[in-house]
């Protein structure tokens, strides 16, 4: 057993506790009543098996582990809300560590935070303060990462810091798309220029993020139990990584599963009744306001007529400065009665004429943590569905899940703004007709004129909150066959019998899907004996394990055999002067007669020996979207359409093999040849290692994404991509990776319960000098999952276990 330091009194839980510490040789110390009192088993992989006899004790024990594998992350993460980047780590490029301090006093996060921990139950409460108090114990007596050990800002955690935390995660569909425009928001000089650039508009949706999730329901089972494939897409560092572990309070809870870093509940995962996974939504959790503003006065708005005098309020924050001293700096902030102005620079900013507003349906939303306890502890669908009806407190994700019967359910319980049927309408209407709607749409959000009463949001009385749609009216669906999600509306979760009818805020119908949607169908619907499923179309465990690491593209599917047709006879192809990339000549006469056989040859995946995917990637790349396919997307025939590639011209160069010779020149110009495996051109880097990736992109309909994004969310030391030499992200180096699918779960139910097998892609620890910081993402890049450790049989059969007992002081839940 692993001893603790020797400030650690060790406590006895329970007899099976007990059992575990050298036999019995060492009795245990006395419990002081006033601690909390946990067992942390560490199976293989550093994955906690946190066992207590009630939850903030539980807590505690998350807390502790937490400081150990990702204390630096999460204390970044309270700088960040307590408006200090700037306070401890200088203005920042462009001014951006102020830009985000003033943004986070704009939304009044800290104070929101401590307002919103008062409203929880007293035991929720408890265990808030119980993580704090075991996150402090370890700062207390080990050591944080290098990153942060002996920062003047990794300070002990308090109750109202951490609440504050779980809030901003609920912002990061509603606040966090536009956190860049709101600290920055100015009134506009007199001379101040203004131009618009639509093509400029950044992602106003969640930002890197997506994913995809299956439940199986008993129909679709060999089995004829349930069955789930968790597989969000999220960045592998930063704050939005996920922590794996198992919490178990008896008669109370025993969950496994991944939570958002600082989670002290399980957010996807499965307990013995029930398993869940969400994605990512399209449904918006905010309403983007275009205010007129009033002549001559560009802090009010015109409302129905009449001027609106805009709110403001003057903050102050501290700056570090070059010699080491703080200096104050003040910024007024302006607000309508929706919400904080944002300048939105692509849209033209904040001029005399026009600035934006928004209103943000997570605004008041304090219920994450009843929201997934009370998943944890569900004994079936029904206890899933009542705890999202109560507390309405998922903020932008939708809900797959399955019993142990074979009932699969699907939900967008996300709270989403609720528009009278003329403001839908209207909306409508403009989406059809406006060019700047349908921009700002088409990056995830939705603009309403803020002038016009008519786009006020409208309380439900079924709702929780108001303004926002009720569980009862938002997209639900029951199946016995399947239910599915990848980040398209709730329209096609299940392709024979596609929902309809609801809001426009929760997304669009009868609309073409993604092409990782379509490889997400292709897979669930095809019965063939080489189809996932086989020949009878349904799945066992083991063939739903192999869709995750079959590494199939929709693109490649139902594109490629057309493609290699069009190389039948022709050698040389034109490339337009200026259309090549990475430094390639700009134009010239290009031999493809390689390129079309190393495409011939492939074996038209995605892993790490494939030769072909590298050339296919570049290709799909300068394949423009609207010139791939000849036919058009049919609502009624939604998986197999669009199908045929464009035709070719009847003179000239046919533009698909143009395209061909680009990403022969692309890659050429980077140094890498055209026959070059997927291996040894995408990588991801573990301190000094380089460990090379499979999987897609998503724009290529990947269901295994993989990618890189700078949107880590943090200010410590992160990986940096050199210059890109094509939209692909394509370097000199190949393809960095540090997004994608991140924690990769398969579950079964058994006669003799869940049965899962999971995966973390970066591995469970965040510091380099733990021995869990790339075990994981070595199993990852060899497309391999490991056994799910959940019964106290296999916990203590583990060869790896390692048992803590832990007395944490109640003390420590407070800074001192």
């Amino acid at each position: 057993m692993k001893r603790p330091s020797a400030a650690f009194p060790i406590v006895s839980l329970l007899a099976l506790a007990s059992s575990a510490c050298d036999g019995g040789s060492n009795a245990p110390a006395v419990a002081q009543a006033d601690s909390y009192h946990v067992t942390i088993r560490q199976t293989s992989y550093g994955i906690p098996h946190i066992l207590a006899d009630d939850l903030p004790s539980a807590a505690a024990g998350e807390g502790y582990v937490a400081a150990r594998d990702f204390g630096c992350i999460l204390l970044d993460q309270i700088v960040r809300v307590r408006s200090e980047r700037a306070k401890f780590f200088g203005p920042g490029d462009s001014n951006e560590n102020l830009t985000s301090d003033f943004g986070m006093l704009t939304l009044d996060v800290l104070a929101k935070g401590k307002s919103g921990l008062a409203m929880q139950t007293d035991d929720l409460k408890k265990a808030v303060d119980g993580y704090v108090a075991g996150f402090n114990r370890y700062l207390d007596k080990e050591k944080l990462a290098a990153d942060c050990q002996g920062e003047p800002w990794a300070r002990p955690l308090t109750a109202d810091d951490l609440f504050a935390y779980y809030y901003w995660l609920a912002q990061l569909g509603s606040a966090d798309p536009l956190f860049d425009y709101i600290g920055a928001a100015a009134p506009p000089t007199a001379d101040a220029p203004s131009t618009q650039n639509l093509r400029a508009l950044p992602r106003l949706g969640p930002r890197s993020l997506g994913s995809n999730g299956w439940a199986l329901g008993s129909d679709k089972t060999e089995t004829g139990k349930g069955l789930l494939l968790a597989n969000p897409h999220f960045p592998w560092e930063g704050n939005r990584k996920f922590y794996e572990s198992q919490i178990t309070v008896p008669g109370v809870v025993n969950v496994y599963g991944a939570s958002l870093l600082g989670s002290p509940v399980i957010n996807i995962g499965f307990n013995e009744n029930v398993a869940w996974t969400h994605t990512v939504t399209t449904a918006r959790h905010f309403t983007l306001y275009k205010l007129t503003l009033a002549d001559g006065d560009p802090t009010s708005y015109m409302y129905d007529g009449k001027s609106r005098a805009m709110t403001s309020k003057k903050f102050t924050i501290d700056v570090l400065q070059p010699d080491g001293s703080t200096a104050s700096v003040d910024r007024t902030l302006y607000s309508s009665h929706y919400g904080p102005i944002v300048a939105v620079d692509p849209l033209g900013g904040w001029t005399k004429d026009t600035t934006y507003s928004f209103r943000n349906a997570n605004d008041d939303n304090f219920g994450l943590g009843q929201q997934w306890l009370g998943m944890d502890e569900a004994k079936g669908l029904d206890d899933l569905e009542s705890v999202n009806r109560k507390v309405q407190g998922i903020p932008w994700v939708n809900t797959m899940a399955i019993d142990a019967s074979g009932t699969a359910l699907y939900m967008d319980a996300s709270r989403t703004p609720n528009l009278t049927p003329a403001a839908l309408k209207a909306t409508a209407d403009a989406l059809a007709t406006d060019a700047i709607v349908q921009a700002v749409n088409a990056q995830g959000a939705t603009l309403l004129d803020g002038s016009d009463s008519t786009f006020e949001w409208v309380d439900d009385p079924k709702a929780v909150a108001p303004g926002i749609v009720s569980y009862d009216a938002s997209p639900r669906q029951q199946r016995k066959d399947y239910v599915f999600n990848a980040n398209d509306s709730y329209w096609l979760t299940n392709a024979s019998a596609p929902l309809t009818g609801y809001s426009l805020m929760f997304g669009d119908e009868r609309t073409e899907r993604s092409t990782r949607t379509r490889m997400n169908l292709l897979m669930l619907t095809e019965q063939k004996d080489d189809g996932v499923s086989g020949a009878d179309g349904k799945f066992s465990f083991d063939e739903l394990s192999g869709v995750e690491f079959g590494d199939r593209e929709s693109l490649i599917e139902v594109l490629l055999d057309q493609v290699l047709a069009r190389c039948d006879g022709v050698t040389t192809v034109t490339v337009p002067a200026g259309t090549s990339m990475a430094g390639a000549p700009s134009g010239g006469s290009v031999d493809i007669t390689g390129a079309c056989a190393t495409l011939g040859k492939w074996d038209r995946r995605f892993k790490l020996d494939s030769v072909g995917a590298v050339l296919w990637r570049e290709f799909i790349v300068a394949l423009a979207p609207d010139a791939r396919f000849a036919d058009a997307f049919d609502p009624d025939d939604p998986i197999a359409t669009p199908k045929t590639l464009a035709a070719k011209p009847d003179s000239g160069d046919d533009p698909v093999l143009v395209a061909l010779a680009t990403a022969v020149t692309t890659l050429n110009g980077a140094g890498i040849a055209i026959t070059t495996s997927l291996g040894d051109a995408q990588h991801t880097k573990k301190g000094d290692d380089t460990i090379p990736i499979h999987g897609g992109l998503d724009p290529e309909g990947a269901f295994n994404v993989v990618d890189f994004t700078s949107a880590t969310g943090v200010l410590l030391p992160t990986l940096q991509r050199d210059t890109t030499l094509s939209d692909s992200g394509l370097t000199k180096d190949g393809y960095l990776v540090n997004f994608g699918s991140s924690f990769m779960m398969v579950l079964e139910y058994t006669p003799d319960g869940p049965h899962a097998q999971a995966v973390l892609s970066y591995s469970q620890s965040s510091d380099p000098a733990s021995s869990h910081y790339a075990d994981q993402t070595e199993l990852f890049s060899q497309s391999k999952y490991r056994p799910v450790v959940f019964t106290e049989d296999d916990i203590m059969a583990d060869p790896k276990l390692e048992t803590t007992l832990l007395d944490v002081p109640m003390s420590t839940s407070t800074t001192p």
